[in-house]
C-alpha cells in the first residue's frame, strides 16, 4: 500500500547493526518522503512476547497498544529519554526481530512466533512483524555481485547458530561491503535477492512472484512453517533477511511491479543458472 509523507516507527531488536542499517536505508530510499523514528528495543522477540503477556494478560483485541508495551519495556530498563520518543503518534509501525532459535525461554518457539505474527500483522494497527533467519546479519550472507545465484541454496546449521558461530560464518563466506555504501539500487537488489529466496523456500522457482504472492509471503506464515520444517527434519535454517521487505511493502503494488520489471534481466533465473523472467 502506497503512502504519502508519514511518520514511521521502526522497532529494531539490536543496538548497533539494525539502527545503522535502517538509517542508511532511510537516507537513500525514504529520504524526505517520510519521517522515520528508529528505536532499538534491545530485547529479543520472546522477551517481547512475555512483556505483552504480562501487560495484557494475553493477546486480546482490547490489549495495551504496541507503543505502550514498548514504552514500558524502555522505562523498566531505565531508558526514560528513549521512552519519551514514543509519545508521538505513529500511523505506521514495523518491527524487526531475529529468529533467536538459541533462546531458552520457550520450547515451542514456532507457536510463540505464530502468535506474534497473528498479533503484529498490520502496520496501521499493532504493527507489522518481519523476522530475519537466523538473524539480521543474513543481509550480507552472499557473494558479490547482487543477485547471488547461490543464495537460493544457502543454509546455516542449527548447531552453528546455537553455538553463536553465525556471525563468524558470515565474515568468512559473505560480503564485507559496508552498508553505509549501499545505494538505492543495491538496497533494491538486496530486497529482490531475499524475495526470490523466500519464493524458493516455498517450493517455487528462484524468481519474483506476483505482488499478491509477495503480500502473502510477508503477512502469511508459510515461510515460518517451512523454516521450522528445516530445523526439525534437517537441523538447518535457510538464510533469509526479510527486514528489507518493509520499504517495498510500504510503497505498494505499483512500486513493486516497477522494481521487478526494471530488474527483469536480474530477477529471472533459469535452471541452468541463466537469469530469466517469470511473466
Amino acid at each position: 500500500m502506497a503512502h504519502s509523507r508519514n511518520k514511521i516507527l521502526l522497532i529494531v531488536e539490536g543496538e548497533k547493526t539494525e539502527p545503522k542499517l535502517f538509517e542508511q536505508l532511510g537516507k537513500v530510499k525514504w529520504n524526505q518522503s517520510s519521517e522515520l523514528q528508529i528505536v532499538d528495543i534491545r530485547t529479543n522477540i520472546y522477551s517481547l512476547y512475555q512483556s505483552i503477556l504480562n501487560l495484557n494478560e494475553g493477546f486480546i483485541d482490547d490489549s495495551t497498544s504496541t507503543i505502550e508495551v514498548l514504552r514500558q519495556i524502555l522505562i523498566n530498563n531505565g531508558r526514560i529519554e528513549d521512552a519519551k520518543r514514543l509519545e508521538d503518534k505513529y500511523p505506521y509501525i514495523y518491527l524487526f526481530f531475529d529468529l533467536e532459535i538459541q533462546d531458552n525461554h520457550y520450547e515451542n518457539k514456532k507457536s510463540v512466533l505464530k502468535e506474534m505474527m497473528n498479533y503484529f500483522y498490520d502496520e496501521t494497527e499493532n504493527g507489522l512483524l518481519l523476522i530475519n533467519y537466523p538473524m539480521i546479519e543474513s543481509y550480507r550472507d552472499y557473494k558479490e555481485p547482487l543477485i547471488d545465484p547461490n543464495y537460493k541454496d544457502l543454509f546455516v546449521k542449527v548447531v552453528d547458530v546455537l553455538n553463536k558461530k553465525y556471525k563468524s560464518i558470515v565474515n568468512l563466506r559473505g560480503t564485507n561491503r559496508n552498508f553505509s555504501k549501499y545505494t538505492t539500487k543495491e538496497f533494491e537488489l538486496l530486497f529482490l535477492q531475499n524475495l526470490l529466496k523466500a519464493n524458493h523456500i516455498l517450493g517455487n522457482d528462484f524468481i519474483a512472484p506476483e505482488y499478491d504472492s509477495f503480500e502473502k509471503i510477508i503477512m502469511g506464515q508459510s515461510v515460518l512453517e517451512k523454516q521450522f520444517e528445516y530445523i526439525t527434519t534437517e537441523n538447518k535454517i535457510a538464510v533469509l533477511c526479510t527486514c528489507l521487505f518493509v520499504f517495498v511493502y510500504y510503497y505498494g503494488k505499483g512500486y513493486y511491479e516497477k522494481l521487478v520489471n526494471d530488474n527483469c534481466a536480474i530477477t529471472k533465473k533459469h535452471k541452468n543458472n541463466e537469469l530469466v523472467k517469470k511473466l
